[in-house]
C-alpha cells in the first residue's frame, strides 16, 4: 500500500469488510461509513460533537498497527447531535423518532423504481434498528 497514514471509506458493507481488512492488514487508521462492526464495543461509533472521547477506545484493538473507527447512520448522527445537549442538561427517558428516507438508503437492490410510484415503504431493513442502537453505543 501507498505511504499515507488514514483511509476513509465510504463503501457497501460487503465491499468495505473485505477492503477495509487489507488496509487494517497494512496498519491503516480506517474511518468507515459501513454499518459493519458500528456496535463491536471496541470499535468507537464516533461523533465527535456527542462522543470525542471514544476515541481513546482505539488504544484496546488488537489490528496489528491499524485501527477502525466508525461513523453513524445518517439518521443516528443528526439525532444524537440535537439529544447530547438536552440530554446533557435535563436527561432522556423516552425518544419517539420518525424519519422518512430516500428510496437510495434502500441500495442498489432495494425497490423497483416503478414500485415507489404514488408508494412508500413502511421501512428499509436494518434502518430502525441502528436508529434504536446507534445513539445508545454514543
Amino acid at each position: 500500500m501507498e505511504d499515507y497514514d488514514f483511509a476513509f471509506t465510504a463503501l457497501p458493507s460487503d465491499e468495505a469488510a473485505i477492503v477495509e481488512q487489507k488496509l487494517l492488514e497494512n496498519g491503516k487508521v480506517v474511518v468507515s461509513n459501513s454499518s459493519n462492526w458500528r456496535m463491536d464495543p471496541l470499535i468507537p461509533l464516533l461523533n465527535p460533537e456527542v462522543n470525542a472521547d471514544h476515541i481513546f477506545v482505539l488504544k484496546k484493538q488488537k489490528h496489528g498497527k491499524g485501527k477502525i473507527i466508525k461513523v453513524p447512520n445518517c439518521t443516528s448522527a443528526i439525532l444524537t447531535l440535537t439529544l447530547k445537549p438536552i440530554y446533557d442538561a435535563f436527561g432522556i427517558k423516552k425518544v419517539v423518532v420518525t424519519t422518512m428516507q430516500a428510496l437510495s438508503g434502500a441500495g442498489i437492490h432495494g425497490v423497483p423504481s416503478m414500485y415507489i410510484i404514488d408508494n412508500l415503504l413502511p421501512n428499509i431493513h436494518g434502518e430502525e434498528e441502528k436508529v434504536e442502537n446507534e445513539p445508545k453505543k454514543m
